[in-house]
């Protein structure tokens, strides 16, 4: 798979055996696809990073506290909730959300069809956090525990990531829950890093002519 990453930002790292953590939501497809184009990306300045994944939420709390070195992947406003993160200015991958169900009954066309609805979506995942702000609903804290809670029947519905639950789906014990939406929104993602390791407005012009250049890397 074909995925542009923007290998100049590497150039402003310093070089040394130091390992760097760049952590992300676990059990989540998009954020492993992350994981591999950094990876790479970052092997060929000669610098090691290493995924940390972890709940959604707790997983910002620890990056912009500087307990990693920075977000795998997430949305370009991140910044206005976690203003020790600065972003890298070109998208690495795109993440998509949809609505899950068990029954047939209930489709969902636009994010206000989910107004009085019995529904579920994950903390941390915070696009669908924002689209679904006004509306009353329930959290789960990982993947794994939005599609119990549905299997379950506490919930009616969940509106999470995509590719993620096409995969859990795949799984016996969830073979019963469908989509019941189409795509209801997409957003480019974008690999963040601590304040401690790039200030962005200091970027020379150099850099920001360069970022319109792109490295097409194969994962």
């Amino acid at each position: 798979m074909k995925i542009m990453f923007l290998s100049i930002f590497l150039f402003l790292l310093p070089l040394s055996a130091h390992t760097y953590v760049f952590s992300g939501g676990k059990n989540n497809v998009v954020q492993m696809t992350a994981s591999k184009i950094l990876i790479k990306a970052y092997a060929r300045a000669n610098i090691k990073v290493k995924p940390l994944f972890s709940s959604f939420e707790e997983s910002l709390q620890g990056s912009n506290a500087g307990v990693t070195d920075g977000e795998l992947a997430r949305i370009k406003n991140i910044t206005k909730l976690y203003p020790n993160l600065k972003r890298v200015p070109v998208s690495i991958t795109r993440v998509e959300a949809m609505a899950f169900s068990k029954t047939n009954t209930i489709f969902i066309h636009h994010w206000y069809d989910l107004r009085g609805k019995n529904f579920t979506i994950i903390k941390g995942a915070k696009f669908i956090e924002n689209a679904t702000k006004m509306m009353h609903k329930s959290y789960a804290t990982s993947i794994q525990q939005a599609f119990s809670k549905l299997e379950d029947g506490s919930t009616d519905i969940i509106v999470i990531p995509k590719k993620t639950a096409i995969r859990m789906i795949l799984k016996k014990e969830f073979k019963n829950i469908k989509p019941i939406s189409e795509v209801l929104e997409k957003q480019d993602l974008y690999h963040f890093v601590h304040k401690k390791m790039l200030t962005l407005s200091l970027l020379s012009p150099l850099f920001y002519k360069k970022c319109k250049t792109v490295e097409k890397l194969n994962i």
